[in-house]
């Protein structure tokens, strides 16, 4: 299969102003915790130049 050569994470989110801090603090820590956890994972596999794309949208 060879080494990534890029990583694309779409996602999609609620409104951010309908949003309790609590849930807010959960959201963040599901999804940006978990975009850095895929990137750490990923890079080590990754050749010198290959991209990491993260998505986001606040359009739901």
């Amino acid at each position: 299969m060879g080494k990534p050569h890029c990583l694309v994470d779409p996602h999609e989110e609620g409104a951010l102003a309908a949003l309790a801090t609590a849930h807010w603090n959960r959201v963040f820590a599901v999804n940006v915790t978990a975009q850095m956890l895929m990137a750490q994972a990923a890079l080590p596999l990754m050749p010198a130049g290959a991209s990491i794309v993260n998505l986001a949208s606040v359009a739901a």
